[in-house]
């Protein structure tokens, strides 16, 4: 069965619509084209594209892959050097792919908690990203460049004293300063970072660097120093695993 649906994406174009087209191109596989077309004419392009995609998928043996590695069993942070952790998300800043464990099985409650969970990473990455001109995230360290339990909800947000580039901010009405739409601070895409954050629930560590994003959970009575012992482990394993987890040569159809 083929879908073609239109999509309204305002940061790609407020005028118009994307269309997906959506199709199985084996039982568990789903593939997905984009197009800025409109009309009919390119359902039938994407119908003629998916075909070919498909058997240069099966000729190479791509998908059985695909397939093989579907039925593999949920990796979990245990199997990737990060036993304390409770979950486990990384993305990869040059290839945009990603990669993420499991629920840990120390940790039975949070077993139907994933999307509760990613939405506390985008919480924790936009509690860093705001720190970035509310205050140095060196100031309220504990000497490592970690931060314990941070809460920047009623923290006003100034521009740092070092900061000249004035023009990626603008002032309201109040003369609070805000960040313009779409910009992210050059300061976090060329150094290291690193963030944590403890709840109620868990505790959610993110280190952000020009080359990677992580996003870790652990139980809420885990200290810093652990939290960041953990993920050098996972750092570690992931360098010997890269070509395993990531398609470093993406075909081009």
């Amino acid at each position: 069965q083929e879908t073609w649906t239109p999509l309204c994406l305002p940061m790609f174009n407020n005028t118009g619509f994307l269309h997906a087209y959506a199709a199985f191109i084996s039982q568990h596989v789903c593939l997905i084209l984009l197009s800025a077309g409109e009309d009919l004419e390119q359902f039938h392009y994407c119908s003629l594209s998916k075909g070919k995609i498909q058997k240069e998928l099966e000729e190479t043996r791509i998908l059985t892959e695909i397939e093989m590695s579907l039925s593999q069993p949920v990796m979990i942070p245990h199997n990737c050097n990060a036993a304390a952790a409770i979950h486990v998300l990384y993305k990869c800043s040059n290839s945009q792919q990603y990669m993420e464990t499991g629920i840990s099985t120390h940790a039975p409650l949070f077993q139907t908690e994933r999307k509760r969970l990613i939405r506390r990473y985008a919480q924790v990455q936009d509690r860093a990203i705001s720190s970035t001109y509310s205050q140095e995230l060196n100031e309220n360290s504990n000497g490592n460049g970690m931060m314990a339990n941070v809460h920047l909800k009623n923290v006003s947000p100034t521009l740092p004293s070092n900061y000249t580039n004035g023009q990626n901010y603008s002032a309201d009405d109040g003369g609070k300063v805000k960040r313009k739409k779409g910009y992210r601070d050059k300061q976090l895409q060329d150094k290291k970072w690193t963030f944590w954050d403890v709840g109620i629930m868990d505790a959610v560590l993110s280190i952000s660097t020009s080359d990677y994003e992580v996003y870790a959970t652990f139980h809420p009575y885990a200290t810093s120093a652990q939290a960041k012992t953990c993920m050098n482990r996972f750092l570690d394993w992931k360098a010997t695993e890269n070509d395993h987890l990531f398609l470093s040569k993406r075909p081009t159809w």
